[in-house]
């Protein structure tokens, strides 16, 4: 009799195993499956935010190239005779700058071609049927002007207008300066982006009609102009019309279910649309299942020949106890042979035994040495608590999951993610607690990695705008509190543009560099410093009243001029910056107040002559 009941609760333990290796298998594929979606959510946005980037400063570098052509037209057209041949001269060179674009032309007051960086000759063509023509003509301030792509009279391919005015002498209306980018470079674009083939990019204008595609998007006739949307697409964009994730399913617009994340451009009419396709980013997930399935098939199939040997046990009463113990070794074998921690629990909180793998978490040689330390003692005392309830509710009757971090006997520190259900008697009494646990440090590094780029300026390091101000407002509550001294700098590099038109934009990067770099060897660290513009930096100090931040600020914009970028080929850079100052005078002042302070104090500097600092006059 008594080896009947030993053999009962043997089996009814085996029998709460494999549900909770099934429960646990099921759980944590659920789980990856969230993770990998949130993944391709993440890198789908990435991906949109980084085209936008891309796209936007393609655009500033054509717009800039408009302006000085305007500048140029408008100088000739002063001296009263256009020299077609310099002009044309000009216009080419321009190309030449930025060869993304297709054709740089210009049109006088009538439309008419005149002037062309593609051609020696003139060609017979008007375009005062053109929309940027007509916009230009009748609205004086429009300023850049983004058109709907349209098909090149002479170059007879669909081309993306950008366009801006030309004024005469006495304001009146002279002409249109126009720079096109080809689609087909658009997509070439695309092309040289790392995506799947079946996933897909795509540029739309302000009204949602296709621009561009990647090759991986395939619809019927012809693409550019197309407004057809997913009905996920257009629900989440009534909802959301600056920026979205969503997932397409069957009703994408080439029927591949894709996640999809879009952004509305914060300076121009587009959208950008970047899409992964579930086959795509679920290939590992798959697998995965595959995997579990058949290392869940292959732990069910020995417990059912288990139970089964169990059975026959059961059955004859008079198998000898050689038969139990080998038994329970083949038990004991598959949950030694476990890849994941797989640990059990007494009532007092004392561990009854834990497996290779567990054992290697902790760093202890066996496990009797984990037995002397207790688990408690690894457990980051930040979460032991909610370790103890997690203890208290299983030995309740509850099942519970806690993902926490422990550090190990030799000081490695992992993060966990541990699945407990209680273990019972044949009378249903709580009395163990069975735990399986993996590893799940990589993943919770990746979410750091993730959050942190989420807050920080790509190219600097620095804080980005949003972020700064959340922790501005969050010094200044203090400060307010408390009463406390608190002071803001508003940063500008002056003529930073110059720098960028005689060197390029990648030595306007290295400044840029060079500038939070001196700042973070002369600022302290509880300084707080974001970049909030092009070349526009703030920096808050606590704890600092109006005269000292005007020192630091003074010591800063002179460590600033003394500073060099070097050049691969000539001299290096040295570059100046101009600082406005203002500080927290009253409990009703609040950011926005500040930052405008501080702003006029920054532009008082550059009209006064810039590399000088400038306090708030209130």
């Amino acid at each position: 009799m008594r080896k009947t009941g030993f053999v009962k609760v043997l089996l009814a333990g085996l029998v709460l195993l494999n549900v909770a290796v099934f429960l646990f298998a099921a759980l944590d594929l659920y789980q990856s499956k969230l993770v990998y979606e949130k993944q391709a959510a993440i890198n789908t946005q990435n991906l949109a935010q980084l085209l936008e980037k891309s796209i936007s400063g393609l655009v500033d570098k054509i717009d800039l190239i408009l302006l000085v052509s305007v500048d140029e037209t408008q100088r000739q057209m002063a001296t009263g005779r256009i020299d077609a041949k310099k002009l044309n001269g000009f216009l080419q060179l321009q190309n030449q700058r930025v060869p993304d674009i297709f054709t740089l032309r210009i049109t006088n007051e009538k439309g008419d071609l005149r002037n062309g960086s593609d051609f020696s000759e003139l060609l017979a063509v008007n375009y005062a049927d053109r929309d940027f023509y007509l916009q230009q003509r009748d609205n004086p301030n429009i300023g850049l002007f983004v058109a709907k792509p349209v098909l090149g009279k002479t170059t007879h391919k669909w081309l993306l207008p950008f366009s801006r005015r030309i004024n005469k002498a006495d304001g009146s209306f002279g002409g249109v300066v126009i720079g096109t980018i080809c689609l087909e470079h658009i997509n070439e674009l695309f092309s040289a982006v790392d995506i799947g083939p079946r996933d897909s990019l795509s540029l739309r204008d302000g009204d949602m009609g296709f621009i561009a595609t990647s090759a991986g998007v395939q619809l019927e006739g012809e693409p550019v102009g197309n407004k057809m949307l997913s009905a996920p697409f257009a629900a989440v964009l009534k909802d959301n019309p600056k920026q979205g994730t969503y997932i397409s399913g069957i009703t994408s617009i080439d029927h591949i279910s894709r996640t999809h994340s879009y952004r509305k451009f914060a300076k121009y009419p587009f959208y950008i649309n970047s899409g992964v396709a579930e086959e795509t980013y679920l290939a590992g997930w798959r697998k995965q299942v595959w995997e579990t399935v058949a290392l869940t098939f292959a732990f069910m199939l020995s417990s059912a020949i288990f139970l089964y040997l169990l059975v026959r046990l059961m059955r004859r009463q008079h198998a000898n106890e050689n038969a139990l113990y080998q038994q329970k070794e083949y038990l004991q074998a598959i949950i030694e042979s476990e890849p994941e921690c797989v640990k059990v629990i007494a009532a007092d909180g004392s561990l009854v035994d834990m497996n290779p793998s567990g054992l290697a978490m902790l760093e202890v040689d066996d496990l009797k040495e984990a037995q002397q330390l207790r688990l408690l003692a690894f457990v980051d005392p930040a979460y032991r608590q909610a370790f103890i309830d997690l203890f208290a509710s299983v030995f309740a009757g509850n099942s519970g999951t806690l993902e926490f971090p422990i550090k190990g006997k030799k000081g490695t520190v992992r993060w966990l993610d541990t699945h407990a259900t209680p273990l019972r008697d044949k009378q249903g009494k709580v009395v163990n607690l069975l735990g399986v646990t993996r590893d799940i440090t990589e993943r919770r590094l990746l979410q750091q990695e993730l959050e942190r780029q989420a807050h920080i300026d790509y190219l600097t390091g620095v804080n980005n705008r949003g972020y700064f101000i959340q922790l501005a407002e969050s010094e200044l509550a203090r400060a307010k509190r408390y009463s406390s001294n608190l002071s803001i700098f508003m940063i500008d590099i002056d003529f930073f543009k110059q720098v960028n038109d005689l060197h390029g934009h990648k030595v306007g990067d290295e400044v840029l560099k060079k500038l939070t770099e001196v700042c973070r060897v002369a600022l302290r660290e509880v300084d707080i410093m974001g970049r909030v513009g092009g070349e526009e930096f703030a920096i808050l100090l606590p704890e600092t009243n109006k005269a000292d931040a005007t020192e630091v600020a003074e010591r800063l914009r002179a460590a600033i001029a003394e500073a060099q970028v070097p050049m691969e080929n000539g001299l290096p850079i040295e570059f100046t910056v101009s600082i406005g100052v203002s500080s927290l005078e009253t409990k009703d002042d609040n950011l926005d107040v500040l930052l405008n302070h501080a702003d006029k104090a920054l532009y008082q500097a550059k009209d006064t002559g810039r590399n000088k600092v400038c306090v708030e006059i209130r």
